[in-house]
């Protein structure tokens, strides 16, 4: 006797295999991105399931990667080009004026013939300057000419407003005529403002006539005055 299967055997038989195979093909088939959080359990991916190298700190909660000892400085890196030179900046404004400086010089020179007062006892000024407080080098020279019968002495002097006389040279004037120059050198330090003049005196009248020419009055300033 042949037997004929039926539609409900037919039926059944395919349930059965789908029961017995239906997981295996369900997990083989899943469609790409169709596992998601929601699908996975808590805790279910491990450190040792992560592959190494597939995630970045971006990746991570803030405080799970901790810094790592400093490592040692590095060695310089060779100088880059220089630079373009810059556009010049403005012109600043101009300083105020400084102190004079040592090398500070006020002269005076009188190079015509100034006649010599010839009466007793008399002096005559050529030339004078007005200093400031400070050390000063000073140098005069004057030339006399004197045509006279009888002989006499001059003095010529560096003489300040306040105080003795500087310096003092002498000559010996009268028969036969005389012509000598007179140098006159002097460091002084002049704690307030003071005239220097050049003159020359006699004490007994002279006879004849008596002139100074090519006078010349310098003082020069300096930072100090050593005397040896």
């Amino acid at each position: 006797m042949t037997l004929r299967p039926t539609y409900a055997n037919v039926m059944s038989t395919v349930a059965v295999f789908i029961a017995m195979g239906g997981t295996s093909y369900a997990v083989a088939s899943l469609p790409k991105g169709s596992v998601g959080e929601p699908q996975l359990r808590k805790s279910a991916v491990t450190g040792e399931k992560v592959k190494d190298g597939s995630l970045t700190s971006a990746d991570l909660a803030a405080g799970t990667l901790l810094s790592g000892p400093r490592g040692p400085r590095g060695a310089d890196g060779t100088a880059g080009p220089a630079g373009a030179t810059g556009v010049p900046g403005p012109t600043g404004a101009t300083g105020a004026t400084g102190p004079a400086g040592p090398s500070e010089v006020i002269m005076i020179s009188r190079p015509n013939e100034v006649a010599i007062n010839t009466a007793a006892s008399s002096t005559t000024p050529l030339a004078s300057l007005n200093l400031p407080p400070g050390k000063w080098n000073l140098d005069g020279q004057v030339r006399v000419d004197h045509e006279g019968s009888s002989p006499n002495w001059l003095d010529c002097d560096l003489q300040p407003s306040i105080g003795e006389r500087f310096v003092r040279a002498t000559v010996k004037i009268g028969d036969p005529a005389t012509s000598a120059t007179m140098p006159l050198v002097w460091s002084a330090t002049l704690t307030v403002a003071t005239q220097v003049t050049l003159q020359c005196s006699h004490v007994t009248a002279l006879a004849g006539f008596a002139k100074a020419s090519n006078v010349v009055l310098r003082a020069t300033r300096v930072g100090s005055i050593e005397q040896r």
